[in-house]
C-alpha cells in the first residue's frame, strides 16, 4: 500500500516530501477560518496504512481535527491504534450486540408509530440483533409487505421473510473483504453448522478459523469439543442465502465425506445443506429433518421439506408429518384427504392416532362444537379398530381414545371430578409412555380450568412430546385448547367461541373484557358493554391479535348504533373493514353480521338489511358458530323472514332466546298469528326491533286471513311502551326532551352538568324502557 494512500483525495495532487506537508494539506483541504475542528470518521480503519494512522493521530493530538474509526476486534489491529489510545487521542469502545431493549427502539424509530410485540420479537431474533441487518431488514419487510400498517400499527402480515434485496447484498459486499479461503471456512460453518475446532484444523482451515474468531465472525465454544459456530449477530438464514448452489455444492463434494458424520448428528442442517448444494437425500432423512423442523416450531420450512417427497414416497408417517405440517401452517386439509390416510395405517397405532387427532383439530377449526367433534371422534375410532391387526393394539386404542374423550368432555365435569376410567390410566403401572403423555395433558388442562396455573406449568414439564409440533401429546393439547370453552347458545349474539388460532388468548384481559362486553349486551347493559369493550380494543390492538380484534371492533360498533353515536359507528366500521382480511372465516362471518346490524340500527337502510340477508344464505357453509352469529344478529335488527328461512335450532335448550327462536320459526312456517302473539311478549325483553316485526307480521297475517282475533289479543297485551316497572325518571325524560332537539350527547352532558358516559347510560336505559333502539324512533308521545 502506498503511503498516506488513505489520505490521497485530500492532497489535490500535491507533492508528499514529509508527514508535516500532507499535515499542512489535509488541515488546509478540512478547515475554513472561524469554524470548528473538523470530524474525520473512517469506516473499516483496519485498512488505513501506518503512516495514515500516524498523520491522523497527529492531527487530532493537535486539535485540528476529531477522529472517529470503526475497526474489527482483530489482534494486530488493536497494536497498530495502541499508541493514539494510549496518548489519549482516542478512546476505545467495544461495541456488542443490541440489547432486547435496544432492538426495539431501533424497530420504533425505523418504522414509526405504534409496532406489535410480535413484529419486534421477530426482526430481533431475524437480525441476530445486528443493527445494520435489522435496519436493512425492516426496509426490505416494509417494501415486499411482510409487514403491513393497519390501524395505526405494524402487524405481520402472514408473509415469509425473504433475506434479499439490500439485506443479502450488504452481507455480499461485505464478505468480499474477506479473502478466499476465509470466506470458504465461513460457508462452511454457515452451510453445515456447527463443526468442532479440530475437524477444521484437519480439513485445512486453522488459520481461516483463527482469524474469523479474531473478526468476531465465528465463536468457538467453551466446552469440549469446542464447536465452532455463526455468532447471535450474524443470521444464519441471511448467511446461507449469501452462498450460491454452485458454491454449496462445490463444498459438499469436498468436505462432506469428511464432516458427514458430525453433520448428520442434525438432519435438518444436513438436509438443508443437500438441498442447497442440489444434492438427492435419502427420503428418511427428509423426514426426520421435517419432523425437527416441526419442533422448532418452523412448519413453513417443514412443509417446503416435505413437499417434493410426499407425492413420490409412500411412507405412511411421512404424509401424517406432511399433512400436521400443513395444519399448523393454518391451513385445513379436506376430510376426505385424513379419510385415505386412515385406510393406510392397518396396524400401525401411532399413526392411527396421529390421524384421530389431526382430523380432530380439522373438525374443531371448521367451527364444529365438542359434542361434533366428539361424534366425528366415534366414528373415526370404530373404524380405526379394523385398520388394527394386533389385539394389544386395540386393547391399546381403546385406552387412548378413552382419555381422550374425556378431555373433550372435561366441561361436562366438576372441577374436582376425573371419570374413574381416566384415573386408572394415571395409575396403570404398565401403561405407555404414549397413553401417559395424554394422561398427563388432560390432567394439566383440568388444572387450567381449575385455576391452578403454576400445578398446569408443573405437569406440562414432564411431557415428553409436548414441544413437538405434529406429535400425538402436542397435538391432544392443542384439541383441548381449541374445544374449551365453546360453548355455543343461539340468541340475540351468541357466547364467545374462540377461533383455535386465539386459544392461547383465554388467558389474557383482551379476551376476558370481550366475553364481559357480550354478556353485558346480552343483557341489555349497554353502559358496562360500552366499558368492557373499550378495554378490550386496548388490550386487542395492543396484542395486533388479528382473529379477536375484527369481533370486538363489531361489538363496540353495534354498541355504539344503540347509543346512537353515528360518527363513533362509521369510525369503527372503517376500522374494521381494515382488518377483516385477516379474520377466521367463522370470526369474518360473525363480524360481518355485527357490522350490518350496526349499520341497520344507524342508518335504517335496506339495503345493509338485504346484506345481512345474503350473509345468512352462506353461513351455514363456514360453520355452527357463524350461523348463531347470524341469526342473532337478524334477530336483533327485527329480520324475522331470515331468521325463519335459517336451519332450524334446538328448541330443547334451556334458554329463552332459543325458544323464542324455534317458536317464530315455527310460526312463520305455519303462518300462525297465534303462536305469534305468544312469541311477542317473551321477545320484546331480547330486542324491541324483533317485537315490533313479529307486530307488524301478526297485523299483516290477520289482514290477509280477515281473522281479527289475534290482533285483538295484541291489543289486550299493550303496544311497546314503559311497562310499571319501568317507569321513566325525571332525568330520563329530561334528557329524552334534548334528544327530541336533536342534542348531541355531548352538548346534553355540559347542560346537564354530568359526565357523556352518564348520558349514554341513561340513553340506555331510556331506549330499553321504549322499546327503541336509536334516536330517530323516539316520539313525543312516549314521554307522555
Amino acid at each position: 500500500m502506498q503511503p498516506f494512500a488513505a489520505l490521497a483525495p485530500l492532497l489535490d495532487g500535491t507533492a508528499v516530501a514529509s508527514s508535516e506537508d500532507v499535515e499542512r494539506a489535509v488541515v488546509r483541504a478540512l478547515s475554513e477560518p472561524g469554524q470548528p475542528a473538523p470530524v474525520i470518521f473512517v469506516d473499516n480503519g483496519h485498512d488505513l496504512d501506518s503512516d495514515s494512522i500516524s498523520v491522523l493521530a497527529q492531527l487530532a493530538a493537535a486539535g485540528e481535527i476529531r477522529l472517529v474509526t470503526m475497526v474489527r476486534p482483530q489482534a494486530d489491529i488493536v497494536g497498530a491504534l495502541s499508541q493514539p489510545v494510549l496518548d489519549g487521542v482516542m478512546v476505545r469502545i467495544d461495541l456488542d450486540v443490541l440489547s432486547a431493549e435496544a432492538c426495539s427502539q431501533l424497530v420504533d424509530s425505523v418504522l414509526g408509530g405504534t409496532v406489535a410485540t410480535r413484529v419486534t420479537e421477530f426482526f430481533t431474533l431475524a437480525s441476530g440483533r445486528n443493527p445494520s441487518i435489522l435496519k436493512a431488514l425492516l426496509v426490505a419487510a416494509q417494501e415486499s409487505g411482510v409487514i403491513v400498517n393497519r390501524s395505526r400499527t405494524w402487524i405481520l402480515s402472514g408473509r415469509e421473510l425473504c433475506f434479499s434485496g439490500r439485506p443479502a447484498d450488504m452481507v455480499r459486499t461485505w464478505k468480499t473483504s474477506l479473502s478466499c479461503e476465509d470466506r470458504d471456512c465461513l460457508d462452511l460453518v454457515t452451510l453445515a453448522g456447527p463443526l468442532p475446532l479440530d475437524m477444521l484444523i484437519d480439513v485445512g482451515y486453522g488459520g481461516s478459523t483463527d482469524r474469523l474468531l479474531d473478526y468476531r465472525i465465528l465463536e468457538v465454544a467453551s466446552d469440549p469439543p469446542f464447536e465452532v459456530r455463526l455468532p447471535l449477530h450474524l443470521p444464519r438464514d441471511l448467511m446461507r442465502q449469501s452462498i450460491s448452489a454452485l458454491k454449496a455444492e462445490d463444498l459438499y463434494r469436498r468436505y462432506f465425506p469428511v464432516t458427514g458424520e458430525y453433520a448428520r448428528r442434525s438432519a435438518l442442517d444436513h438436509v438443508r445443506w443437500a438441498q442447497h448444494a442440489h444434492v438427492a437425500v435419502d427420503p428418511a432423512e427428509t423426514q426426520a429433518a421435517a419432523r425437527q423442523a416441526l419442533s422448532q416450531r418452523q412448519p413453513n420450512l417443514a412443509l417446503k421439506l416435505l413437499s417434493p417427497i410426499v407425492d413420490d414416497d409412500r411412507d405412511l408417517a411421512t404424509r401424517v408429518d406432511f399433512a400436521a405440517a400443513r395444519l399448523e401452517c393454518g391451513d385445513t386439509m379436506p376430510a376426505e384427504d385424513l379419510v385415505e390416510l386412515s385406510l393406510e395405517c392397518t396396524g400401525e397405532l401411532y399413526e392411527c392416532l396421529r390421524i384421530l387427532m389431526l382430523g380432530l383439530r380439522v373438525a374443531l377449526k371448521r367451527g364444529d362444537t365438542c359434542n361434533q367433534a366428539r361424534a366425528q371422534m366415534a366414528d373415526w375410532r370404530t373404524s380405526a379398530r379394523y385398520l388394527l391387526t394386533e389385539p394389544t393394539e386395540v386393547a391399546e386404542f381403546e385406552r387412548l381414545t378413552t382419555v381422550i374423550t374425556a378431555g373433550l368432555d372435561l366441561c361436562k365435569f366438576t372441577p374436582d371430578h376425573i371419570p374413574d376410567d381416566v384415573r386408572a390410566a394415571v395409575d396403570d403401572p404398565d401403561a405407555s409412555q404414549l397413553q401417559r403423555d395424554l394422561t398427563l395433558v388432560y390432567l394439566s388442562r383440568r388444572a387450567v380450568m381449575r385455576g391452578r396455573q403454576e400445578e398446569a406449568h408443573e405437569i406440562e414439564q414432564t411431557i415428553s412430546e409436548l414441544g413437538q409440533p405434529g406429535s400425538a401429546a402436542h397435538s391432544f393439547a392443542m384439541i383441548l385448547e381449541m374445544a374449551h370453552p365453546i360453548r355455543l347458545r343461539v340468541g340475540v349474539l351468541p357466547r364467545y367461541a374462540p377461533a383455535p388460532d386465539v386459544a392461547h388468548m383465554s388467558a389474557t384481559s383482551g379476551r376476558m373484557d370481550f366475553e364481559i362486553a357480550l354478556e353485558a349486551f346480552r343483557r341489555c347493559d349497554t353502559p358496562r358493554a360500552q366499558t368492557a369493550v373499550r378495554r378490550a380494543l386496548a388490550c386487542l390492538r395492543w396484542h395486533d391479535d388479528e382473529q379477536l380484534l375484527p369481533l370486538a371492533l363489531a361489538l363496540a360498533a353495534l354498541i355504539a348504533s344503540t347509543l346512537g353515536d353515528s360518527s363513533r359507528v362509521q369510525q369503527l366500521i372503517d376500522e374494521l373493514e381494515l382488518v377483516l382480511p385477516n379474520a377466521d372465516p367463522a370470526d369474518w362471518t360473525a363480524a360481518r353480521a355485527m357490522r350490518f346490524a350496526a349499520e341497520y340500527l344507524d342508518t335504517g337502510s335496506p339495503e345493509t338489511k338485504a346484506d345481512l340477508a345474503e350473509l345468512a344464505d352462506h353461513a351455514a357453509e363456514r360453520s355452527v358458530v357463524a350461523e348463531s352469529w347470524v341469526r342473532g344478529c337478524a334477530l336483533l335488527i327485527g329480520d324475522l323472514p331470515t331468521v325463519a328461512a335459517m336451519s332450524p335450532v334446538d328448541a330443547g335448550v334451556d334458554d329463552p332466546s332459543v325458544t323464542a327462536v324455534a317458536q317464530i320459526t315455527q310460526a312463520f312456517k305455519s303462518d300462525d298469528a297465534t303462536t305469534l302473539v305468544a312469541v311477542r311478549n317473551g321477545l320484546m325483553s331480547l330486542s324491541a326491533c324483533a317485537g315490533r316485526a313479529v307486530e307488524q307480521r301478526i297485523r299483516d297475517i290477520a289482514e290477509r286471513t280477515g281473522d281479527s282475533q289475534p290482533v285483538a289479543q295484541l291489543r289486550r297485551n299493550g303496544p311497546i311502551q314503559p311497562s310499571t316497572d319501568d317507569v321513566l325518571t325525571p332525568r330520563e325524560r329530561e334528557i329524552g326532551e334534548l334528544i327530541l332537539l336533536k342534542t348531541p350527547n355531548k352538548t346534553i352532558a355540559k347542560r346537564l352538568g354530568i359526565s357523556v358516559r352518564t348520558v349514554e347510560g341513561h340513553c340506555s336505559s331510556l331506549f330499553r324502557k321504549l322499546g327503541i333502539s336509536r334516536r330517530s324512533e323516539l316520539r313525543r308521545s312516549h314521554l307522555g
